[in-house]
């Protein structure tokens, strides 16, 4: 979130001369390599930026999902079963 928009507290740049309102920006940090902004925005839901990049959105996170699961299921061919965790976002698999 660039920081003229994040002192406006109006909107995020989340994609290519697209912008969307900030309801609340929940976390904030700045490390050595990047920087991570969680907020939360009306139509999208909570998202995460890093630097400056939409990573994912709860309304759009389906499409990680699917990713997630069906393309290893399908590569191996013959699955039975399947178990799928996401320790890094904690998204796929959640109700």
């Amino acid at each position: 979130m660039c920081q003229a928009c994040r002192a406006a507290g109006a909107t995020a740049k989340i994609g290519p001369d697209i912008h969307a309102q900030v309801d609340k920006v929940l976390y904030e940090l700045q490390t050595e390599h990047q920087h991570l902004v969680l907020f939360e925005q009306p139509y999208f839901g909570k998202m995460l930026m890093l630097d400056g990049a939409t990573q994912i959105s709860k309304k759009d996170e389906f499409i990680y999902q699917e990713m997630m699961s069906h393309v290893p299921l399908f590569a191996h061919g013959d699955a039975r079963e399947e178990i799928v965790t996401d320790d890094v976002t904690g998204l796929v698999g959640s109700p």
